[in-house]
């Protein structure tokens, strides 16, 4: 590979000793371009030969349609000399000459204008505002096709002047050009300075920013100012990150700018300085006598720079018989030889057992073997012309069993489940594996041996294919695999919840295919306590508690579970109190015994067989009176959380109440008069106890006699006797019978 600034090959030499200098002192940019020529040796061959060559570059300079911004080291460069530039405020000058062909944004450019707000451009009659703006931009107070370095407001027209000035340096073709801003004054902040430098180098259009000093006019246009590249439509921008029309400021600060699109060169042929072609490739032949040199020169956009290459052919010696041959031969299957040597003339093919087992085509000729092996495959080239004599090359021809491709699968999955599919054919190394797993399938192919996991999103038949191929042979298989819908095990239970030892039903409302398998497990203390159909099905629980139910459905080798929570509540029980007996009229009470909550919770229903008032919803005690006598039934239900208890009943006895009647002696007594009163009637049974009252100023005043009771009284008046008797815990009304005491006759004597 060589490099120059001409197109003359006797300057290779000092050329290569200028891009070593060069890029020595370039330490910045990467590796040079360069290019080489395939085949890469100096070859001879026979006259009238056909040579086909191809150059590859690397390294190629990158193209300007875009960009990528990092921070570099600072490291100006000194200017010694240049050519000072006179302006005033918002003023634009130029063209000048940039001194090299420079590619800024795909457009090439020789000359550049200065706007005296920083920034250099390409473009002449751009807006002279001052007053930064962030970028991109498509209007028209945004500089455009220019580098901002910083744009902002500055005053260069003040005296001290001039303030900027540029210059070319270095040797072609990596020259650069360095415009340069020298303590400029800022506008409105006059004292503060500024002094950077936009750099432009040629060939590989980098661009670089080194910025000494850059200060803050707060006090005018907000303080802003953009640093970045700018397109000619106000498009495309590259700004320097946070210094997009933003208040910055830096000191020995640098930037650098590398193009990032794709490169843009040409390649040029000639064979002993004459054109044969352009592009990667070039094919001539070779007439003989004597040697042809040939050359691949690239000429890149935006450089002065050529990289070239060359290749020296000679004519003479033994015809090149080379062929190629096929990396791997199918046994059975037909297989091409293809002559490579370029010579003009006859050939002569030798396959051994092959069949056919001679040939004279070129430049290809096939032929086949029907058992594996190694066979020799011999060329014989005779030349038609030029002073080569003829050439032989023979070369080995490994014949190989043609691949298989079969594997296996499940018959059947589920959707969304993986299966594995596994190779178990045979083929050599270095075979490929095309592999089709169907609609649905994730992943859809594969290119490894495997196995493969693979599931499918949807149901049906879905058919799996696998192609091995080895070198010219291949082989396909197709299997299928029926992908099931996945089943669901939903299920309801009516009633829920449920009382202990009552019955619900449990209906399976789920999805499953013909043929699924059930299986039920209704939990603790249940009857039945599984199942194995699809339902519905009857079930109770003895004893109360969270059951927990559960369905597990397969089919087609998908499953499904569900389980649901079920309360099973108790039954209450109705225990309960009363007296044996009671009297026509007097309270009984009734209290509730057992252990149910107390309303609302639980709901206690009385009937009390007649009886007044009939009990609430309470567990008592409540008093209940009877007008009649006779055996009363008295019965509880307390209901609990849906479930009722059984009814639990109790008797009482209700006697009626004694009846009494008394009568006195007489009827009307003296006071102290003793009298006797006595019951009269029916005489009360055994076993009758007797309460007498005889009232005030009675002797006795009481009694607890049978009678008749003897009594009397001190003081007239009216006089009441009284008397209540029990009898079987009854209690008569008192019956009472009145004496009127009198004041006895006086039997004082007078003489």
């Amino acid at each position: 590979m060589y490099i120059g600034a001409g197109n003359t090959e006797e300057m290779k030499l000092l050329n290569l000793i200028r891009w070593i200098v060069l890029f020595t002192g370039l330490s910045v940019f990467a590796q040079p371009p360069t290019v080489s020529i395939t085949p890469g040796a100096n070859m001879t061959v026979c006259a009238g030969s056909s040579v086909t060559a191809s150059a590859g570059v690397s390294n190629a300079f990158a193209g300007t349609t875009s960009y990528s911004v990092s921070a570099i080291g600072f490291s100006p460069y000194t200017m010694t000399g240049g050519t000072n530039v006179t302006l005033v405020d918002d003023t634009i000058k130029g063209p000048y000459p940039i001194g090299f062909q420079f590619c800024y944004y795909g457009n090439t450019y020789t000359q550049f204008y200065i706007g005296s707000n920083g920034w250099v451009g390409f473009s002449p009659g751009m807006t002279r505002a001052f007053t930064a703006n962030s970028i991109p931009n498509t209007t028209s107070f945004v500089p455009r096709n220019c580098i901002m370095g910083p744009w902002m407001d500055f005053h260069p027209g003040i005296a001290g002047g001039p303030y900027v000035k540029y210059q070319t340096q270095g040797i072609a073709p990596y020259r650069r050009l360095v415009v340069q801003w020298l303590n400029c004054p800022l506008y409105q902040c006059t004292g503060a300075k500024a002094t950077f430098q936009i750099i432009l180098f040629e060939s590989t259009n980098v661009i670089e920013n080194h910025i000494t000093t850059k200060p803050v006019c707060m006090s005018w246009a907000g303080g802003t100012a953009t640093q970045g590249l700018h397109n000619q439509t106000g498009t495309l921008a590259t700004p320097v990150p946070g210094r997009n029309a933003s208040v910055w400021n830096v000191t020995n600060d640098a930037t650098r700018f590398t193009p990032t699109g794709p490169p843009s060169f040409t390649i040029n042929w000639t064979s002993n300085g004459f054109p044969i072609g352009t592009g990667n490739t070039a094919t001539i032949t070779v007439p003989g006598p004597g040697a042809s040199r040939i050359i691949a020169r690239v000429n890149f956009q935006c450089s002065n720079l050529i990289i070239y290459d060359t290749l020296d052919v000679s004519v003479g010696g033994s015809a090149s018989a080379a062929f190629t041959v096929p990396p791997v031969v199918c046994a059975g299957q037909s297989a091409n030889f293809t002559y490579t040597g370029g010579a003009t003339g006859t050939g002569a093919w030798t396959f051994g057992s092959g069949t056919p087992a001679t040939g004279t085509t070129l430049p290809t000729q096939a032929s086949l073997w029907n058992i594996p092996g190694v066979y020799p495959v011999t060329l014989v080239v005779t030349p038609s012309s030029g002073a080569c004599t003829p050439g032989t090359v023979t070369q080995n021809v490994t014949v190989s069993a043609p691949p298989t491709s079969t594997f296996t699968l499940p018959p059947s999955l589920c959707v969304n489940t993986n299966g594995t599919i596994t190779y178990t054919g045979t083929a050599p190394a270095g075979s490929t594996y095309a592999w089709n797993f169907g609609a649905g399938a994730t992943p859809a192919t594969a290119t490894g041996v495997g196995p493969h996991s693979v599931a499918w999103s949807t149901n049906g038949s879905k058919t799996i294919s696998l192609t091995v191929t080895s070198g010219t042979c291949s082989s396909t298989t197709s299997n299928t695999v029926t992908i099931n819908s996945a089943p669901t095990a939903t299920f309801t239970i009516n009633p829920a919840p449920v009382c202990a030892s009552t019955n619900s039903t449990i209906t399976f409302t789920g999805t499953a295919a013909a043929g699924a398998t059930y299986t039920w497990n209704f939990g603790a203390n249940a009857s039945p306590a599984t199942a194995s159909t699809v339902g519905p099905h009857t079930v109770n629980w003895n004893v109360a508690g969270t059951k927990t139910i559960s369905c597990t459905i397969s089919a087609g080798g998908c499953s499904a579970t569900s389980s649901q929570s079920l309360i099973v509540n108790p039954i209450p029980t109705a225990p309960f109190t009363l007296p044996a007996a009671a009297c026509i009229g007097a309270n009984a009470s009734v209290v509730y015994t057992g252990t149910a909550p107390a309303p609302p919770a639980a709901t206690y229903t009385w009937n009390v067989g007649g009886g007044n008032p009939t009990p609430a919803n309470v567990q008592g005690p409540a008093n209940v009176t009877w007008p009649t006598s006779g055996t009363k039934t008295v019965t509880l239900t307390v209901s609990q959380n849906g479930c009722s208890s059984i009814p639990v009943s109790h008797t009482i006895n209700i006697s009626p109440a004694p009846v009494v009647t008394i009568t006195p002696s007489l009827t009307t007594s003296c006071a102290g008069q003793t009298i006797t009163v006595g019951t009269t009637g029916t005489a009360p049974p055994a076993g009758t106890t007797y309460s007498w009252s005889f009232g005030p100023g009675s002797t006795p005043s009481t009694s607890t006699s049978p009678g008749p009771v003897s009594v009397s009284w001190s003081t007239p008046g009216t006089a009441t006797a009284s008397l209540v008797i029990t009898s079987g815990g009854c209690t008569s009304a008192p019956a009472t019978a009145n004496v009127t005491v009198t004041t006895p006759p006086s039997s004082t004597i007078t003489a």
